[in-house]
């Protein structure tokens, strides 16, 4: 689950003093998320997947989509994060092939591949769920938002027709702006005040802070390649469709993080404004049977309480609460939580 906050940490890495010993340390830890990523997918880079499709909607926007998973599986929409798109659900593969689950990413507008709209709402998102489940002939899946796309979700449960909708579920779910900001951290507050009333400040801080990203990313890619391929083999070797090649896991971790920012970072200030006024949704409203909520006690991006007070409104909703993780480590039970949403699925045939 990437948001705003993943990329500065990252970013942090990357712009420690420039003195040899910081700079090999950083590269150290660089390298130790690129094998580890390698390491998680390998068995599952050879596979062709279809992560960059795009259909035309019919008031002639661009939608860009990914599909992973099982292509005979049951269909899963998955929401992304803040700001990120379609390709975070890449990390969905392994399980939805295992659980025999079709996994379709949209990007909304104005990320990845999908053309922007400044005037859109979030409560204008299901239109385009409905059109890209037209398009690929998908009568009825459920839905996953993920952290920033939880609101998202939320709004193709009220939206949606629910014969359409198999399970609605929402996981670290960014609080909606009705649930109240006044346990914000500092950082968040003056983020969310920038896009608002300097948004041409906040665009010029990501534009730069991605520009060092990828610079910094530059400097890694020799020495992840170089340990790679220095390396004297410990085991025997794997079957050539279960490597994956430095050059892949490379590219695969890089545009997981740069996918978002391939239109510039307007979008990321412009969804910035809309987290943080009402999100459309009257809650007492919503009669889809059952929203379904994982979130972790320890979340301090997206407070427990708030989410807690947005069950409550809910009138079908169902929070499951993880005492021991947080925003970031929510993705450790993704397994788990796609099983209990994908059993609803079945419970609804």
């Amino acid at each position: 689950m990437m948001s705003i906050y993943s990329l500065c940490s990252v970013l942090s890495l990357s712009t420690m003093p420039s003195t040899q010993a910081s700079a090999r340390h950083t590269a150290g830890l660089q390298i130790q998320v690129a094998e580890s990523l390698s390491t998680l997918t390998s068995s599952v880079l050879s596979r062709h997947v279809s992560d960059s499709q795009t259909t035309t909607l019919p008031l002639g926007r661009t939608l860009g989509y990914a599909i992973y998973g099982s292509p005979a599986g049951r269909p899963l929409f998955y929401v992304h994060g803040y700001p990120s798109s379609r390709l975070e659900a890449y990390a969905l593969e392994p399980i939805a092939l295992q659980h025999d689950i079709l996994v379709v990413a949209p990007d909304r507008p104005g990320y990845g591949l999908s053309s922007p709209c400044e005037t859109r709402r979030i409560i204008d998102f299901p239109a385009d769920v409905r059109a890209l489940a037209d398009h690929l002939d998908i009568a009825r899946f459920a839905v996953l938002g993920v952290s920033g796309g939880g609101p998202y979700a939320l709004a193709c449960a009220d939206e949606l027709p629910p014969g359409m909708l198999s399970a609605v579920g929402l996981l670290a779910s960014a609080r909606p702006w009705e649930a109240g900001r006044s346990n914000n951290t500092l950082w968040r507050r003056a983020f969310a005040m920038g896009t608002i009333h300097v948004p041409w400040l906040i665009r010029g801080v990501l534009d730069a802070l991605v520009g060092l990203l990828k610079w910094a990313s530059r400097q890694v890619q020799q020495q992840v390649d170089e340990r790679k391929t220095g390396d004297a083999p410990t085991k025997a070797a794997k079957p050539r469709d279960q490597m994956s090649s430095p050059q892949q896991s490379r590219a695969r971790l890089l545009r997981m993080f740069f996918e978002a920012f391939t239109q510039g970072s307007g979008e990321t200030v412009r969804e910035g404004r809309l987290l943080q006024h009402p999100l459309g949704i009257n809650f007492s409203d919503v009669s889809y049977q059952k929203v379904q909520i994982w979130h972790g006690s320890e979340d301090k991006q997206s407070p427990i309480e708030n989410i807690r007070w947005m069950a409550k409104q809910l009138p079908h909703s169902e929070l499951k609460e993880f005492k021991e993780n947080g925003h970031f480590s929510m993705g450790e039970k993704l397994e788990q939580i796609l099983e209990e949403l994908m059993s609803d699925d079945r419970k609804r045939k």
